[in-house]
């Protein structure tokens, strides 16, 4: 059994809220610190101050020294498929290996209104373009570890340093 802090920062919380919630996980010997992946603060009261969560995991990556980090999820209408292997990558590096990726469909659409991207919502399939981006994901990790059984590859999609793969079971949500 894994115990982890999933954190939902989109309703006010700024960085160093962040930073203290995460530090506090990682002493307690939690295994994993999650945020959300939210441009907008919902639910309760609108217009509160959000901050960017691969922004903020980049900073947790070099603030914290052992929690695994990651996102829960990231909705695959925010950034484009490359975009987001890319951002995810660095981050991992910085992290020396230790972010988690968990993506979903993008579900509000008052937040993709409000930020610009609604029209880039209403283009996809939600539930196929999460299943496309992540067996794309899958499908790389996949050969790389058969290729190489260790820990260490590098991503093409990326094209960053080596990071660590760490396979694991794809699950879908609601």
């Amino acid at each position: 059994m894994r115990f982890a802090l999933m954190t939902e920062p989109q309703q006010g919380l700024g960085y160093d809220e962040i930073l203290a919630l995460a530090r506090t996980a990682e002493e307690s010997g939690l295994e994993a610190f999650f945020r959300s992946d939210h441009y907008a603060s919902f639910p309760g009261a609108s217009g509160l101050p959000t901050t960017d969560a691969w922004a903020t995991l980049a900073g947790l990556a070099r603030d914290t020294s052992s929690i695994q980090l990651g996102s829960l999820v990231s909705p695959v209408t925010f950034r484009p498929p490359g975009n987001l292997a890319k951002l995810v990558a660095t981050v991992d590096e910085m992290s020396a290996g230790r972010v988690e990726l968990g993506l979903g469909a993008g579900w509000n659409e008052g937040e993709h209104a409000q930020h610009g991207s609604g029209d880039e919502r209403g283009k996809r399939d939600e539930g196929h373009a999460v299943e496309r981006v992540g067996e794309r994901v899958v499908a790389e990790v996949e050969e790389r570890v058969r290729e190489d059984p260790g820990r260490h590859h590098e991503s093409e999609v990326a094209g960053v340093h080596p990071a660590q793969v760490v396979p694991q079971q794809v699950t879908h949500g609601r």
